[in-house]
């Protein structure tokens, strides 16, 4: 099985148009598994709060659930 790691642009790209190609990458990726780690995960959710993207709280809280659903965590350097 193949695994990625989604850019944050991507993610905000896929919030910001629901049926765009970065929507479409993101479903695929969380269909299979998407790698991240605590500071990827921290870095999707400062940007998605950025007050200029104006999404909904309930927007970026399910976008992070989806997230960390499909995804393994990787902790990178430990061994």
């Amino acid at each position: 099985m193949t695994k990625v790691v989604i850019d944050t642009n991507i993610v905000v790209s896929a919030d910001l148009v629901d049926k765009g190609p970065s929507a479409a990458i993101l479903a695929l990726a969380t269909n299979g598994k998407v790698l991240i780690s605590l500071p990827i995960l921290a870095e999707y959710e400062e940007v998605l709060r950025r007050p200029r993207f104006k999404f909904r709280p309930e927007r970026i809280e399910g976008t992070l659930s989806l997230i960390r659903r499909s995804s393994e965590m990787v902790h990178p350097g430990s061994a």
